[in-house]
């Protein structure tokens, strides 16, 4: 289970999301292609039981910048 999942999205853009703990990965990009992502703050406690932040599977030209993935230390 993934907190925001996307397929067959072309063109996306996402900006300034914020995801703490989520129940599994915390986002699924699949089967997209033109994707912008950005500005993104995800977060994970050191003992998730899976740490994918962004999980990108049969997609192209996806950018991902400026963002933070973190596992662990999260107040």
């Amino acid at each position: 289970m993934q907190a925001l999942h996307i397929h067959k999205c072309d063109g996306l853009q996402l900006r300034g999301l914020h995801h703490v703990n989520s129940p599994k990965s915390h986002i699924s990009i699949n089967k997209c292609n033109g994707v912008s992502i950005s500005g993104l703050n995800i977060l994970a406690p050191e003992n998730s039981p899976n740490t994918d932040g962004i999980d990108v599977s049969e997609s192209t030209h996806v950018l991902i910048s400026d963002s933070i993935i973190q596992t662990g230390n999260v107040a």
